[in-house]
């Protein structure tokens, strides 16, 4: 991946606000290695390790489930065949635990995924 698909992709995600992308790039030094600018990213607390991980892989999709922006995957629930994840309200800002039901099982009337919210221990 080259380096301006890579900020192409930061960019359509919208993980980080544009301005706030554009200020940190015209700070950064001139690099040409997308893990290390990953990196970078991370270290400055614009993405999470896990976001990174995905941008890397040319995934910019499937971030955002309605209001909550999903900073890491904490793993399946096998019992109770759920995805689960950390995630950031936007409203609020606050830090929770998203249960989605995985999309191929079911789906809303409107075509969002279903899920539950519960508060981060």
């Amino acid at each position: 991946m080259e380096v301006t698909e890579w900020f192409d992709d930061v960019r359509k995600s919208r993980l980080v606000d544009v301005a706030d992308l554009s200020t940190w790039r015209n700070r950064c030094p001139p690099c040409s290695n997308v893990p290390a600018i990953a990196a970078m990213m991370v270290k400055d607390g614009l993405l999470t390790a896990w976001q990174a991980e995905k941008l890397i892989g040319g995934r910019w999709k499937g971030f955002f489930v309605d209001q909550y922006c999903i900073r890491s995957n904490l793993g399946p629930d096998n019992a109770r065949r759920l995805l689960v994840f950390e995630a950031m309200d936007m409203q609020d800002r606050e830090i929770v635990v998203l249960e989605v039901i995985p999309p191929n099982r079911e789906r809303r009337k409107d075509g969002g995924l279903i899920y539950s919210v519960r508060k981060k221990k």
